[in-house]
């Protein structure tokens, strides 16, 4: 969840296989082309698929089934004219799926799969583990718990230590994630970390974005504000819906937790300054469907 207004989606969704071009012109008609061996695809619900290659750099795709009648021609190698003779569909959504199919890098030429690309960054990322204490025991989670936090003497060192190494190899900005344990129940070292690091970065001429990393259950108000106020993001993780997420996050005492982070986010997006952005794991493949209803009932994302 972040500070603006902007919401940033994962997936492109295809589901009337019209509106506008992604990234420019189609790519040649003549050459072929062919489904991705390595695209894994998983059901959304009883209407959608999401499809996704982990070689390539578009993200994940959501079809619906006519979308997936034209994914499905290039099982075996086949040309745009070839798809667009072979369906009953206007050319104009024909190739407006087969481009976005193939800057996801879900198709591509025979013996010619696609390879990740990485952008030279301008942005230095560090996590600062600011506590060991939780009040979540994650099945998954690999963070020895204890009351151990991080100190201020340290927290000021590690902030000096980031920045400076961003000023000395040529960044221009910096990220600094504040985590844990549970990040907030160290939330006055956070503040006055965000407050150095603020300081420093002007001092440098480097940009400075922040966001505190928390699992949702016990977000005081007055926190939230001071965090609003700095310009900090905020992060809420959910495992999924209800006792998908209850399953992987129980409480210290093994009770339940998704009550608890579901009313955190309501009073979030009641404050108005979060913009929900929403991630999905494999392991939570399962809860997908009813995670939808949840993020359309909380405004978590606007409908396209």
């Amino acid at each position: 969840m972040g500070g603006d207004r902007e919401v940033v989606s994962p997936a492109a969704t295809l589901g009337s296989l019209t509106g506008r071009l992604h990234g420019g012109d189609l790519w040649p008609s003549d050459g072929h082309w062919v489904h991705a061996r390595d695209a894994a695809e998983f059901s959304v619900d009883a209407e959608y698929v999401g499809i996704f290659n982990p070689a390539g750099d578009g993200g994940v795709v959501v079809l619906n089934a006519q979308a997936r009648k034209v994914l499905r021609c290039f099982d075996t190698p086949a040309t745009l004219p070839d798809i667009r003779a072979g369906l009953p569909l206007p050319s104009a959504e024909v190739d407006a799926v087969v481009n976005r199919l193939q800057q996801a890098g879900v198709i591509h030429p025979p013996g010619q799969p696609p390879r990740p690309s990485f952008r030279e960054s301008t942005m230095l990322t560090a996590w600062l583990h600011v506590s060991n204490a939780c009040n979540l025991r994650c099945s998954y989670c690999y963070v020895h718990k204890s009351a151990a936090g991080m100190d201020e003497r340290t927290g000021r060192a590690s902030v000096d230590a980031v920045l400076d190494a961003a000023a000395i190899h040529g960044f221009t900005a910096v990220k600094l994630k504040y985590a844990g344990g549970e990040a907030s129940l160290n939330s006055a070292l956070v503040l006055i970390l965000d407050g150095y690091a603020r300081e420093r970065a002007a001092e440098l001429g480097l940009d400075l974005h922040a966001t505190l990393l928390s699992n949702g259950v016990a977000l005081p108000k007055l926190f939230t504000q001071a965090l609003a106020a700095a310009g900090v993001r905020i992060m809420v993780s959910l495992d999924g819906i209800g006792a998908a997420h209850d399953a992987q996050r129980p409480t210290i005492a093994g009770k339940p937790s998704f009550r608890s982070v579901a009313r955190t986010v309501t009073r979030l997006l009641d404050e108005g300054w979060v913009t929900p952005d929403s991630r999905v794991v494999r392991d939570g493949l399962e809860s997908i469907d009813p995670a939808r209803g949840f993020v359309r009932e909380n405004r978590f994302s606007r409908t396209e």
